[in-house]
């Protein structure tokens, strides 16, 4: 991406938080660099811009813009994963969901939440009604559910989580 057609897009996204440049490198990456594989192919590999909209409208806005300057557009969530899925291979946004990370709505063995939601705090939701998600994660105070959309939830996981249940009942009451 051009200087100019940077600065057109960050202009176009004035409104929308954006990380600071310093910032770009750290959140165009995540865990790859665990595999000798992928460390050698991913490790050059920047951003131009990275912004976590908040709410639908930016998002929206985010999608549009891209699309319209035809600049690649990769997803991101909290960073956890070491498949090299949130690391931009050809520059451009990446679009750190982060900001999507409220716990809409919980009942004992269902929760709706945003996609950048940390499972965390979704634990913390379900904790009071004795429910709890039906996998531990060692990074779960920064993964949010876009590592359990990756496939992360173990082989036979189903990306997009399509699972009904994504909770079960504590062995111990709370």
């Amino acid at each position: 991406m051009s200087n100019r057609e940077l600065a057109q897009l960050k202009a176009d996204l004035a409104e929308i938080p954006q990380v600071s440049s310093a910032l770009v490198p750290v959140k165009s990456r995540d865990f790859f660099w665990f595999s000798p594989i992928l460390t050698p192919k991913l490790s050059d590999k920047v951003a131009d811009l990275v912004v976590i909209p908040e709410n639908r409208q930016q998002l929206t806005k985010i999608t549009s813009a891209c699309a319209k300057w035809r600049i690649p557009l990769t997803l991101r969530g909290g960073g956890t994963d070491n498949y090299g899925q949130a690391v931009p291979l050809h520059g451009g946004v990446v679009l750190d969901m982060t900001g999507f990370n409220k716990v809409i709505s919980s009942a004992p063995g269902v929760v709706r939440f945003d996609a950048g939601c940390r499972l965390l705090d979704i634990d913390k939701a379900l904790k009071p009604m004795g429910w709890e998600m039906r996998f531990f994660r060692s990074t779960r105070r920064f993964a949010t559910m876009a590592a359990i959309a990756g496939g992360a939830g173990g082989i036979g996981s189903v990306p997009g989580v399509r699972w009904r249940i994504l909770a079960q009942r504590l062995p111990w009451s709370c």
